[in-house]
């Protein structure tokens, strides 16, 4: 939860480099990208991400991921 507090503080952030300040924040153990899943066996069956600044004036981003494991 503390980066969300600490990432609404931050500026110049754009979705294309979104995914490298969580990287920069967070330790690389605790970042589990969709390409990580996929060379690890899993198949995502469905990714969706809804942004709700313009509902309540904050930063909230909320995905979704369901993956398959294959094996």
């Amino acid at each position: 939860m503390s980066f969300l507090r600490t990432f609404g503080k931050l500026r110049g952030i754009a979705p294309h480099n979104l995914g490298e300040a969580i990287q920069s924040y967070h330790a690389a153990d605790n970042v589990v990208s969709l390409k990580d899943l996929e060379e690890n066996g899993f198949t995502i069956e469905k990714f969706d991400a809804h942004y709700f600044y313009p509902e309540v004036g904050k930063f909230n981003l909320f995905n979704l991921v369901v993956a398959r494991y294959e094996g």
